[in-house]
């Protein structure tokens, strides 16, 4: 193992560190990371928004842009909740462009399952969606699609 750290990942081994063999880890993890990009903050934050169903004028909170400040102060944080919408859209827009492209090349029917609930207080109907194909490159797909 010493030997391909040090040959693969230019890492010395634990035993020639000079320092303890918890900081060879911490390294070896940051040397697996993508290294960073602007591009890529941006995509993770839009997804972060999206998941978590958090406004889009979150960006323009002073504690949010403090956090993410402090988190890499080279960080750029759109100024405006227009700004976050607009790569949300345009995820979107990326996304539907490759289902569309997945169902025009599927082998089999594209067979539907759907599901209906509501949310606890009632207060919002939620529709769920999936299409279920064999994809050009023979894997089973299952596409979810929820409409609230």
């Amino acid at each position: 193992m010493a030997r391909h750290l040090k040959n693969r990942h230019r890492q010395r081994p634990a035993h020639e560190s000079s320092t303890n063999g918890n900081q060879s880890i911490v390294s070896m993890l940051q040397q697996l990371r993508p290294p960073w990009s602007q591009a890529v903050s941006d995509k993770m934050l839009a997804r972060l928004i999206v998941h978590e169903n958090l406004s889009f004028r979150i960006v323009e909170s002073p504690y949010f842009r403090e956090y993410v400040q402090y988190q890499r102060n080279t960080n750029h944080i759109p100024n405006s909740a227009d700004s976050a919408r607009d790569w949300i859209v345009t995820g979107y827009e990326e996304a539907k462009s490759k289902v569309r492209e997945l169902l025009a090349g599927a082998l089999t029917s594209i067979h539907l399952s759907i599901d209906a609930w509501t949310t606890p207080q009632l207060t919002m109907a939620i529709l769920g969606i999936v299409a279920h194909f064999v994809g050009a490159d023979r894997k089973l797909y299952s596409e979810i699609t929820l409409l609230a």
